[in-house]
């Protein structure tokens, strides 16, 4: 049996077993439940890493203790790495909690995508899964064996967008390179061995033609998943007049809207702002309103900086042109065939926060 047909014969028994919520006399000690999938790219070689959470005897997976242990492998292909780490360990891999895949630095120097479709092939038997870059080496990895627990937890509560750093990254849409390369944008998950280390994302990076095209942070990372839809709230410091802020915000509302002609499109953002504070000090309603407009300019900026870092510059990470062609395709079409689609007038912004009423 090859080594892909073995790996998916593995997926399919531990989709079964999960649908059926039962060990069906089959004991759970006897299985490695993986919860966390890692792949690098050093000196041609694939490395792979499988955060493992062991189960007692009789345990179900509900009882997974939380301990978990790093298994790693390496190989010419994925499928071969991910097989050497299997065999790391004496027990039958159980994939089926497994809904998160880390993928290290080495990944986007040359080329995303072969792991990011080789996880689409594989959406059958992992159908949620959320994925995230990682700055660590392998052997950095291994080192956070002992804080692992941690790590997954926290990085599935960022996936289903429960944390306010986060936003719902599950699934891999937002880089997915179907037949193609990879563009978009993946979330960097930031975590270290330290116990009371940060544990969340801090940072996007943008993705072209499968590699690395940019970082996106701080306030620009929150426009971005506000354009991305990901998240609708702002939090953000920042300086208006001269003096520093902070800002708290409703849910947001992001209002796309293309002409008829396709030749132009605009982003309206609005909502309301729930709590504003410049100076150390919280501002009145008078305050607020007085400085809704400097705050609305700051905004604005900001969305028309990150159209100029990414659509702008040819990279459509968050997939305007979509909207176009729905629009009018073959107008579209021919823009991109004359080189003219990423002009930097054609995407126009505004943002028009108010005052929340009291």
């Amino acid at each position: 049996m090859g080594v892909r047909r073995r790996n998916r014969a593995w997926l399919a028994a531990g989709l079964m077993m999960f649908i059926l919520s039962s060990c069906g006399g089959i004991s759970m000690g006897d299985r490695a439940i993986v919860k966390a999938v890692y792949l690098n790219e050093e000196e041609g070689r694939i490395q792979a890493a499988l955060a493992v959470f062991q189960c007692g005897p009789s345990a179900d997976t509900a009882a997974v203790a939380e301990q978990a242990r790093i298994y790693t492998g390496e190989g010419e292909t994925v499928d071969e790495a991910l097989y050497c780490a299997e065999r790391a360990q004496n027990k039958r891999p159980f994939y089926a909690q497994n809904e998160l895949l880390l993928l290290g630095p080495g990944t986007v120097r040359k080329d995303i995508s072969p792991y990011l479709r080789f996880f689409e092939q594989e959406n059958a038997a992992r159908p949620n899964m959320a994925v995230f870059l990682t700055t660590l080496s392998l052997d950095a990895f291994y080192a956070c064996e002992d804080r692992m627990s941690q790590v997954v937890g926290g990085a599935q509560r960022i996936a289903d967008g429960k944390t306010q750093d986060a936003g719902a990254y599950r699934t891999i849409t937002e880089a997915a390179p179907g037949s193609g390369q990879a563009h978009g944008w993946l979330p960097v998950l930031s975590f270290s061995p330290l116990q009371n280390g940060f544990i969340g994302v801090r940072s996007l990076v943008l993705l072209r033609d499968g590699k690395a095209d940019g970082l996106l942070q701080d306030e620009m990372m929150q426009m971005a998943l506000v354009l991305a839809g990901k998240t609708r709230r702002i939090t953000l410091a920042g300086e208006l007049g001269g003096e520093g802020f902070t800002m708290i915000t409703q849910p947001l509302r992001m209002v796309k809207t293309v002409g008829e002609s396709a030749q132009q499109m605009s982003l309206k953002l609005t909502g309301a702002v729930e709590e504003l504070t410049v100076g150390g000090r919280a501002s009145s309603d008078e305050q607020m309103r007085s400085r809704l407009e400097p705050l609305n300019r700051y905004l604005q900026e900001l969305l028309q900086d990150l159209m100029a870092d990414t659509f702008g510059r040819g990279n459509d990470a968050f997939g305007l042109s979509w909207w176009m062609r729905a629009q009018n395709a073959a107008a579209v079409e021919q823009l991109a065939q004359q080189g003219l689609l990423y002009d930097a007038g054609r995407i126009t912004v505004q943002v028009s926060l108010y005052a929340l009423q009291q």
